[in-house]
């Protein structure tokens, strides 16, 4: 039986517009706190029949204001039209308390298992899995609030996997697999608390929005091939694989003017002050830089279903080209498409919305590496060489494939010794000091003016930089 438990508690105040400017920042504390606990017997493994069944529990509290925080926005714009010029800004600071609803989830998973070898000839092998599976998700204000709302799902299913292992030859591995996996969905938390004239202006964007969304699944068919040869000095392992990936999560945004609420009008909220005339029940606005109550627009996050197909190979290999010297290689590719997913951020620059066809983000086509390790001895003393290169291929920033990262080749290399009480590393890492992207991702500009009806519209790429080539020495000690 094994059991665990965790608890983290986080926080941190970020720069939101990532500039110089001083525009927009952010505040995201964070609870979590998990348990699981797991039984399970198992059959002795030197029979042709062999089994083993079990079952556990996880359960899991986070609370995060998430969604970018509770936030202060110090430049907002009333401007109709789209602009980066500070001087639209009304002189007005927003403060933004995150929803709870959408930043509060408690999750509880009971799943009861097993699986079964048979060896049906000494060289062929059927092992046969499956999972009954519940998630249970429960989110909403009522997990932090007594009497507020909550909002509960489950997700059930039966989770297969089988595997068929062929060992024609005692060097030679052949098997083919199918499996199953789920994730459980979610909730559209804020057009599940709009009224009427909020819900028509959601459907009005997106007629096919729900109040929640059903499970992710995926279902993973892979025909591999495992091979050793020249006395075990050459070994590859070579994996086709075809995923069907449904209800992928997208999100989208869509700006909505929204009711003042009685505690909104209470604690005199942007959009909702009564000393301008606003009451309980009317659309919320706010004075624009001549002073007119014009109506607000607050960007909202929606969640819409989609689907990919993923198909790729994988190669692992490795060689002893001498008793002293091994070589080692990989090679991946992947193409991860959209079948259909509906994506609204960078509509207004793309004139799409529908990512059908492109490849799913920050998954390059191509990668690989090649290692090579000498070894040899100084003076008795175990000493070695070692070479890494890392290929990584184009991929995109976003889902709908306009921005991109180029490909790029990383090299790091590192020496030393051993005597089995100190080691001994020198290293230099990215030994050619590439310069390239690392990786990025769409992230809203929070920079320009902030328009919460054209939030859409300013559209930026995050990017994270590859490190500049640095060196040093290690030194491990044991005793």
């Amino acid at each position: 039986m094994t059991v665990a438990r965790n608890e983290q508690q986080a926080n941190w105040i970020r720069d939101y517009d990532m500039t110089d400017r001083i525009s927009f920042f952010s505040r995201d504390p964070q609870v979590m706190d998990d348990e699981s606990y797991e039984l399970r017997l198992v059959s002795p493994q030197s029979g042709r029949f062999r089994w083993l069944i079990g079952a556990n529990y996880y359960t899991q509290e986070f609370i995060s204001s998430g969604g970018g925080g509770d936030t202060t926005i110090s430049c907002v714009s009333t401007a109709t039209v789209l602009t980066d010029d500070p001087a639209t800004c009304t002189g007005r600071v927003l403060l933004n308390s995150n929803n709870l609803s959408q930043s509060a989830d408690q999750t509880k998973v009971v799943g009861y298992f097993a699986a079964f070898d048979f060896d049906i000839l000494d060289t062929l092998t059927l092992s046969v899995e499956g999972r009954q599976q519940s998630d249970e998700l429960t989110k909403g204000a009522g997990l932090i609030s007594p009497g507020g709302v909550r909002l509960r799902e489950s997700f059930d299913d039966f989770l297969p996997r089988a595997i068929l292992r062929w060992r024609p030859l005692q060097d030679t591995n052949l098997y083919l697999s199918y499996s199953e996996g789920q994730i459980a969905g979610d909730f559209n938390t804020f057009f599940i608390n709009a009224d009427e004239r909020e819900r028509a202006q959601y459907l009005a964007q997106d007629s096919r929005l729900a109040e929640s969304l059903p499970a992710e699944t995926l279902e993973a068919w892979e025909l591999g091939w495992k091979q050793r040869l020249l006395d075990d000095r050459l070994q590859f392992s070579l994996a086709l694989f075809h995923n069907t990936w449904q209800n992928i999560k997208g999100r989208s945004a869509y700006a909505i003017n929204e009711t003042c609420r009685a505690a909104e009008i209470a604690a005199r909220t942007i959009g909702c002050n009564p000393a301008q005339g606003q009451v309980v029940g009317a659309p919320k606005r706010t004075p624009d830089a001549g002073g007119v109550l014009v109506p607000l627009f607050l960007t909202r996050s929606v969640l819409l279903p989609g689907d990919a197909t993923i198909n790729g190979l994988e190669l692992e290999s490795g060689l002893a080209v001498t008793d002293n010297l091994s070589v080692q290689a990989t090679l991946a590719y992947i193409d991860a498409t959209y079948d259909d997913y509906i994506f609204n951020f960078v509509e207004p620059i793309a004139g799409f919305n529908q990512m059908k066809g492109r490849q799913t983000p920050r998954q390059p086509k191509w990668s690989g590496s090649v290692s090579a390790t000498q070894n040899f001895q100084v003076r008795s003393v175990d000493s070695f060489v070692r070479l890494d290169v890392n290929y990584q291929g184009k991929s995109f920033a976003d889902e709908s494939n306009l921005a991109y990262m180029e490909a790029y080749t990383l090299v790091n290399l590192r020496a030393g010794f051993d005597t089995g009480r100190y080691r001994v590393e020198a290293y230099v890492r990215n030994l050619t000091d590439e310069d390239a992207w690392m990786t990025g991702a769409r992230f809203s500009d929070f920079s320009s003016p902030f328009q919460a009806p054209l939030l859409s519209a300013k559209q930026g790429i995050a990017v994270s930089p590859l490190d500049k080539r640095d060196f040093g020495i290690r030194v491990n000690y044991s005793f």
